[in-house]
């Protein structure tokens, strides 16, 4: 089996307050509302964002390159109010684990917006999207999170 070991960061100004930017990654009824891609249909999701806690999503994608189910397990290693998420998780598609990563998440005041500072670190597996893959998906839930406050519907 062929192993890619790789890490990336990603950093971005995010509209909206650091309040409303923590509640919206922490909080399981916000969350549910922009971390499923629009493509995706949300068979299930559970979330308990605390120390030792877990999270997990089942979702759909009904066509597309990606069609199958895809599977999030995580547990929160680090749960510092406001300022940091630390995770370990899995992703599996249609049953098969392609990747597990250490995920660091840091929250930060940026005049009226939320600095976000994210890195992974990441094993992907053989049949993965890769690292690469990965980093663009990170920056399409970003996008979506994004538009979910700016447009009001965490509030």
């Amino acid at each position: 089996m062929t192993v890619t070991h790789e890490s990336f960061e990603i950093e971005r100004r995010i509209n909206g307050c650091l309040d409303h930017v923590w509640a919206a990654w922490t909080d399981p009824a916000l969350k549910r509302r922009w971390f499923a891609a629009d493509a995706m249909t949300t068979d299930d999701y559970r979330m308990d964002c605390r120390e030792g806690g877990t999270e997990y999503g089942r979702f759909t994608m009904a066509d597309g390159p990606g069609k199958g189910v895809h599977e999030n397990a995580t547990t929160y290693l680090v749960v510092r109010e406001k300022e940091l998420l630390v995770t370990a998780y899995t992703m599996a598609w249609d049953g098969r684990i392609h990747s597990a990563s250490l995920a660091t998440i840091r929250f930060s005041n940026d005049g009226d917006a939320t600095r976000l500072a994210i890195r992974e670190d990441g094993a992907w597996f053989e049949d993965s999207d890769g690292p690469a893959g990965r980093r663009h998906g990170t920056g399409v839930l970003l996008d979506a999170l994004e538009t979910a406050l700016t447009q009001g519907h965490l509030q």
